[in-house]
């Protein structure tokens, strides 16, 4: 492409030194080039912080785990859809569970749900955020229970606990 008018300049032009006059005597001064000191600031030392180590989050993945979320009906509060295939595990969506900003939650952290209640859990405007933590951890929970009761879970993935309801989100 052949440019007819040439660039514009921009503003990230470097600003000349500015000419300061200091008093040495009562009758000398002197005159400095000086560069602005906004420019060149060197920022103020400041108290060293305390780092506190966490430890590193444990990621469970399982795709025996997963395929038994599928076995049993949606366990969402009043729903109880069932068709084979249909059913996923949703889940979680906090950071309580492992949820980063491009990483899903832990697999033991899953409710099983039809794709109704996955929507609405995920993206519907229906439900409030405390209200989808509330129904989200009931389903979980009895998503666990069905699942160790009826032998569904994997021997090699350690059963969460379920007994509490998360104190983060109280």
């Amino acid at each position: 492409m052949m440019r007819r008018t040439p660039l514009k300049r921009t503003g990230f032009k470097r600003k000349p030194p500015v000419r300061v006059t200091l008093p040495v005597d009562d009758e000398l001064f002197v005159t400095i080039e000086r560069v602005l000191p906004r420019l060149y600031r060197i920022p103020a030392p400041s108290e060293p912080r305390q780092l506190v180590s966490t430890p590193k989050f444990r990621y469970v993945r399982n795709a025996k785990l997963i395929e038994a979320y599928r076995l049993i009906p949606c366990q969402f509060e009043g729903c109880g859809y069932w068709a084979k295939g249909e059913i996923v595990g949703a889940h979680s969506n906090w950071e309580v569970h492992g949820k980063g900003k491009s990483i899903k939650a832990s697999d033991d952290r899953c409710a099983s749900a039809c794709p109704n209640c996955q929507h609405e859990l995920d993206q519907g405007k229906n439900w409030s955020e405390d209200e989808r933590r509330r129904r989200w951890w009931d389903a979980h929970v009895k998503t666990v229970r069905r699942l160790v009761a009826a032998n569904y879970w994997p021997a090699t993935v350690e059963i969460p606990d379920t007994s509490t309801f998360p104190k983060e989100w109280s």
